[in-house]
């Protein structure tokens, strides 16, 4: 016997206990084994629907408004779901084919190493990740490592893969994302796959709801704003005719919040009349399911209302845009009222009977249309003046809502009796008998032609205004305005024509369309009908016939029949011309139009003029203080020229520079720097002053300019090198400070050029600076000299006083001088070597100028001293401290005076200092000085041996002298000094 069973999952149920979502088909055969089993397997499924399930209300419950905090998350869930330990996310893109990186769990960026992860796949070049969407199912590896013809491996540093599992997420049939989790202890199994693509279906529709909930959020943002911005009335209704929507606007009309607004219907809000009127307006919109526009009344206030229905999610609502015409209304109230009275009504008046037969139209419709009187009586107006432009429904839905006694009022094109169309705004107006029958219709006709042209007009203006916006500088303008031109006016040719005020020329800046080719034109002075056009300051125009004698290149601009010119002027300076070319007749619309744009064109190109100086300003200025910086801060006259050459060439934009010194003693220009020669020829090249441009520069003080393209070359033997280099013209500028000339400055340029006073300003400011830096440093070399100098003579005078002190001393010979410089050598054995050496050779040569203070007898006694004549002895120290320490410039170099008979452990004098409280110099000299006089004869003994003296220096090594010196000392003697 077999048993038969079916297993029913409910999928919407598996939080539920499982034997709600289990059902069991059997017969009563089925042991209890059997049911067991069962129960094992539904408490399995029982429990990973409910880990499933907790995994996602965690999600839900994550609180953050960034959708890619929320997808990490999500990702951080389904790994732990799978009890895996690494996963990822990729968005898939079906039409090209694409994969996205969007989310890594932490634990792969811990375990790789890659340094620049790619984040973009293309699926044809995935290996086995990639098979979750060639496939379009779940792929499952639990042996990454055994071969796999699917595979492609992975780059070096990727985090090692075991067990791999990636399921495809669906959206409406298409493959939106995919997830993979991988290295799961255990094998991933079809149990994985549905938890994983259940978990991240769920996740995914999460993630659509976010993303449309965050767009209408903005989109609602964006409508509110809008509305808030009008000044008409919006309002929208549900289907019970309650507000669910206000602007302020209407806030400010009904004088109430939005809070106490909606909800309302108008007959809560509005006096009972009004608000049936609304209503029944409300009402008709919602039966014809289209826009409703009716004029309504609210106490003294008329307003247009548009009403249209509007779906409300599961109902029609409406909605409303009302604006108030109370003005307009009381101005069509008086000018009815005046064309009663008036027998010349302004408006044209039409009279028909009840089946819209003409009975009688006023002057001022014979004036609008060229029709008379008799000639339109008995006509239908429709037939009458019908241009074809409006459809045959227009005319029935006007006819249906005067049939119901209703006004109607709109505007439509109608032809006049010479053929040309014209614009007019027309009301008719039911004329109703005492009966409520309809006797007549009256119908106001405006003729709005001029209207609606400047309307366009203003269109076209605020085209080119928006247009001119976007553009950054002159160039980018020009196009604009032209482009514009030939867009709006719908011409063929248009040229912008600016006057050069260097050369008093005036230039074709651009030329379009037809006139293309004109580009680049100048025009001589006082040449040409674009001066005329300019100066005379009045629009012309030419119908008839292109041969102005006026026209200066008449060949290219043949090819239009009419043209028509208008000035560019602003802020009463004439800067030029704009001209267009067409080949049908120019109106005076077309004048009008661009005239106006020529106002909008002057203006923003007289802007981008200005801006463009002020940038020049800014560049000349940040140049200058570059200029300054390299004068105040380099004491290198050749590194400052440098800089400001550099800087010059681009303020001059000249191709070359060139600086030369004065030499008045050989009446010669002498090369200092230059910058943009192609040789260094110009390094050996000098000028004679008074001959050449250059020389005469220099010799008259006055800038000089020679156009180099118009003269012959033997003309100016001193200057050969500039024709060389193919040079056009060169400017020569003398560099002048404090009335004594220094040099030239020499800008010279390989193309034609015309000086402005702008660029002399900077050509003369350049000079000054460069003459500035050139002073600076004549000065300063002169400090330097005069401060070698002193100091040459200070040295000079203290040498003096110790070969007076050796005088003094005969027998010591040039003692001063010899300890003197073996005193600067152990000092840089020792590692010295600042400005502190030039202290130390002073204090050598002055240690003994406390002598002076002794007596010669004693001095020179060849006998043993007394107690008091060794206490004099001792105080010549002192005698030199009180001798030097008044002078400014020897008090650094006291050290060796005042302290060379101190010893290193404290027996010295005269103060008893000890170790390193005695200065360095002297402890360096205190060595020096006892060798040389070990090794010098003296009146008490003769000269010891160097081998004794060396002898007897090691011996006082920590008692007499610092050990240090020492060394050092033995180390200079060892290497034959």
């Amino acid at each position: 016997m077999f048993t038969i069973f079916c297993i029913i999952i409910n999928e919407n149920l598996l939080n539920e206990p499982f034997h709600n979502s289990i059902y069991f088909l059997h017969d009563s055969f089925i042991g209890n084994h059997v049911k067991k089993s069962f129960d094992s397997i539904s408490s399995k499924i029982n429990q990973q629907a409910m880990e499933r399930m907790r995994r996602l209300v965690n999600i839900l419950h994550y609180n953050t408004e960034d959708n890619q905090q929320f997808l990490d998350y999500a990702l951080s869930e389904a790994i732990e779901l799978t009890h895996s330990r690494l996963g990822y996310i990729y968005f898939y893109n079906e039409a090209e084919q694409q994969f996205t990186l969007n989310t890594w769990s932490k634990e792969v960026m811990k375990e790789c190493t890659i340094q620049d992860p790619q984040t973009i796949y293309q699926l044809e070049k995935t290996g086995l990740w990639g098979e979750a969407v060639r496939q379009r199912k779940t792929i499952i590896e639990n042996d990454f490592y055994k071969p796999n013809p699917l595979k492609k491996g992975y780059p070096e540093g990727h985090a090692p893969l075991k067990k791999f599992l990636t399921v495809p997420i669906f959206d409406e049939g298409k493959i939106v994302a995919v997830i993979g989790v991988a290295n799961k202890e255990t094998d991933y199994d079809e149990s994985d796959a549905l938890q994983l693509s259940l978990l991240m279906d769920s996740v995914w529709k999460i993630v659509d709801r976010r993303i449309a909930l965050s767009a209408f959020r903005d989109s609602e943002t964006k409508l509110r704003s809008l509305i808030n911005a009008t000044q008409d009335i919006v309002l929208l209704k549900d289907k019970d005719f309650k507000h669910v929507m206000v602007n302020q606007a209407a806030q400010q009309f009904f004088h109430r919040t939005e809070k106490e607004i909606i909800g309302k219907t108008d007959f809560d809000l509005l006096p009972a009349e009004s608000a049936r009127a609304c209503r029944l307006s409300d009402q008709k919109a919602l039966e014809k399911k289209a826009l409703v526009i009716e004029y309504e009344q609210v106490q003294n206030q008329f307003f247009e209302a548009r009403k249209f229905p509007v779906p409300l999610s599961d109902q029609t609502g409406i909605g409303c845009f009302i604006t108030d015409i109370t003005k307009q209304v009381k101005a069509d109230e008086s000018l009815l009222l005046q064309s009663k009275v008036l027998e010349a009504v302004a408006n044209a008046v039409v009279i028909t009977d009840p089946d819209g037969k003409i009975e009688w139209v006023n002057p001022a419709f014979t004036k609008l249309t060229g029709f008379n009187n008799n000639e339109s009586q008995g006509r239908n107006p429709r037939d009458l003046v019908r241009s074809g432009v409006q459809e045959i429904s227009f005319y029935a839905d006007m006819w249906q809502t005067i049939k119901k006694k209703k006004s109607w009022k709109g505007v439509l094109v109608n032809r006049k009796k010479n053929g040309s169309l014209y614009s007019e705004e027309m009301t008719i107006t039911p004329l109703i008998g005492e009966k409520g029958e309809i006797l007549h219709f009256i119908a106001v006709k405006q003729d709005i032609t001029e209207r609606e042209q400047h309307e366009k007009e203003l269109t076209v203006i605020a085209n080119v205004s928006s247009a001119l916006r976007n553009a950054q500088n002159k160039q980018e303008m020009l196009p604009v305005i032209l482009d514009q031109l030939l867009e709006q006016l719908k011409i063929e040719g248009a040229t912008l024509i600016l006057h050069d005020p260097l050369s008093d020329e005036m230039v074709i800046e651009l030329g379009r369309g037809l006139w293309a080719n004109s580009t680049g034109l100048r025009i001589p002075p006082g040449k040409g009908l674009s001066r005329k056009i300019m100066e005379n300051g009045k629009p012309c125009v030419y119908n008839d016939s292109q041969d102005n004698p006026d026209s200066y290149y008449k060949n290219v601009f043949k090819n239009c029949t009419a043209s028509a010119a208008v000035p560019l002027s602003v802020q009463e300076q004439k800067i030029g011309a704009i001209f267009i070319g067409t080949n049908r007749k120019i109106t005076d619309r077309d004048i009008r139009l661009l005239s106006s744009i020529a106002d909008i064109a002057a203006s923003a190109i007289n802007r981008s003029t200005l801006h463009e100086k002020t940038q020049e300003k800014v560049k000349q200025l940040d140049a200058l203080r570059t200029i300054d910086q390299a004068i105040n801060t380099s004491l290198d006259l050749k590194v400052t020229l440098n800089v400001i050459l550099k800087q010059a060439k681009e303020l001059l934009t000249c191709d070359a520079l060139l600086v030369m010194f004065s030499k008045p003693q050989t009446m010669t220009l002498e090369y200092a720097a230059s910058l943009g020669f192609r040789t260094r020829d110009i390094e050996h090249t000098s000028f004679r002053i008074g001959k050449g441009f250059a020389g005469r520069s220099i010799l008259e003080r006055q800038t000089v300019s020679i156009d180099l393209a118009e003269i012959d070359s033997e003309t100016l033997p001193e200057e050969q090198l500039f024709f060389v280099e193919k040079f056009h013209s060169v400017h020569s500028v003398p560099l002048s400070v404090k009335g004594n000339v220094k040099g030239i400055l020499i800008a010279c340029y390989s193309r034609p050029f015309r000086q402005s006073i702008e660029w002399q300003e900077i050509l003369n400011t350049l000079a000054t600076q460069i003459a500035i830096a050139i002073d600076n440093n004549e000065l300063f070399e002169g400090l330097q000299q005069s401060t070698f100098n002193l100091s040459v003579a200070y040295n000079e005078t203290i040498e003096g006083w110790a070969k007076a002190l050796d005088l003094r001393d005969h027998e010591t010979g040039d003692h001063s001088k010899r300890v003197a410089q073996m005193t600067i050598d152990l000092a840089y054995e020792l590692g010295i070597k600042n400005e502190s050496i030039g202290d130390i050779m002073r204090g050598a040569y002055l240690h003994d100028i406390g002598k002076m203070g002794i007596p010669d007898a004693v001095l020179n006694k060849p006998g043993k001293l007394t107690d008091e004549e060794w206490d004099m002895v001792r105080r010549h120290p002192q005698f030199a401290y009180d001798m030097l320490s008044s002078i400014k410039y020897l008090q650094p170099a006291l050290d060796i005076p005042y302290c060379h008979h101190e010893k290193w452990d404290g027996s010295g004098y005269p103060r008893g200092l000890k170790g390193e409280e005695i200065p360095l110099a002297a402890r360096i000299f205190a060595v020096v000085d006892v060798w040389d006089a070990l090794i010098s004869d003296r009146p008490y003994r003769k000269a010891w041996t160097e081998e004794k003296a060396m002898q007897y220096l090691q011996e006082q090594s920590g008692k007499h002298f610092d050990p240090q010196v020492i060394n050092a000392f033995f180390k200079m003697k060892n290497q034959n000094y």
